[in-house]
């Protein structure tokens, strides 16, 4: 069963205000074996799957805050600084260990087409679907 956020829980806030610098984020990477105990199995499978072998900051520090102990957390960070990927991994915990749903929201038609056809590439054996519309 999915927890569903209330008021009273509280949100974990994990901002970065600098600009993305990714040869600087490479060099503060973490390997991801190195969280492999913090990681379920099969999402750490997963990703290895994909050739991760590096987590960049916004990603250690978000399973560090309790991605995966049903933490609410609240991702600030720059573009290209790996957000999608934490939100990848808040979603297969959400449909592997909860037995639930993820929603991916993004701001353009474009981009919400663009990810539906890489989500279906990443994760064929899951049923990846896509919405969009005016509400004028």
């Amino acid at each position: 069963m999915t927890k569903r956020a209330s008021a009273s829980d509280s949100v974990q806030h994990l901002n970065s205000a600098q600009p993305a610098d990714n040869a600087k984020q490479r060099n503060n990477a973490q390997p991801l074996a190195s969280y492999a105990n913090k990681i379920p199995v099969r999402i750490h499978a997963e990703i290895e799957k994909r050739g991760f072998k590096d987590l960049r900051p916004c990603q250690f520090k978000a399973i560090d805050a309790g991605l995966f102990k049903d933490r609410n957390l609240l991702v600030c960070t720059p573009t290209a600084s790996g957000k999608t990927l934490v939100a990848e991994l808040a979603a297969l915990n959400a449909i592997y260990h909860d037995h639930g749903k993820a929603v991916y929201v993004v701001p353009l038609r474009a981009l919400a087409s663009e990810k539906h056809k890489q989500f279906k590439k990443d994760y064929p054996h899951l049923k990846v679907a896509l919405s969009s519309g005016d509400l004028d």
